[in-house]
């Protein structure tokens, strides 16, 4: 069992999106990369421990499909 807590990410999924339209410098692989650690701790603790207390939330790791996106990151022009 792994006893770790679930890596820290710099915005939470919700916020994802905003993130990403803030950071237009920062390479994607770059914002995406605590978010495939995070994915590979989370796969691991399910396949481990289902019965973990951090695996409660159902919409742990979901990213919302209806967010207010903004006008300038949904059209690729964010400056």
């Amino acid at each position: 069992m792994s006893a770790s807590q679930l890596p820290k990410l710099p915005a939470a999924h919700k916020a994802l999106v905003n993130y990403i339209a803030k950071h237009p410098s920062v390479p994607m692989t770059e914002i995406m990369e605590p978010y495939r650690k995070f994915e590979a701790e989370l796969r691991e603790k399910y396949a481990q421990d289902r019965s973990n207390p951090e695996l409660e939330d159902p919409y742990l790791n979901v990213l919302p499909s209806l967010l207010k996106i903004p006008p300038l990151f949904k059209l690729g022009l964010a400056t």
